[in-house]
């Protein structure tokens, strides 16, 4: 089976995420030239801004308390 990555990327980040919404613009411009698009956003905490953001820019998002913080 093949699945083309431009397809299907996440967005996993830690902690609060605003840094999500630079690939959020970058990909969304046109001038870019971006083939791809971010379907699904993932944070280790609940109701943090990336997931705002997330929600606001119409990609999925989830919340898991299962990952581990980086050390």
């Amino acid at each position: 089976m093949f699945i083309d990555p431009l397809l299907i990327p996440d967005a996993l980040f830690y902690c609060t995420g605003t840094n999500l919404q630079a690939p959020i613009d970058f990909t969304r411009d046109p001038l870019n030239f971006s083939a791809t698009e971010i379907v699904l956003a993932i944070s280790n905490k609940t109701g943090v801004e990336g997931l705002v953001r997330a929600e606001k820019a119409g990609i999925a998002s989830k919340a898991s308390g299962q990952f581990r913080p980086y050390v």
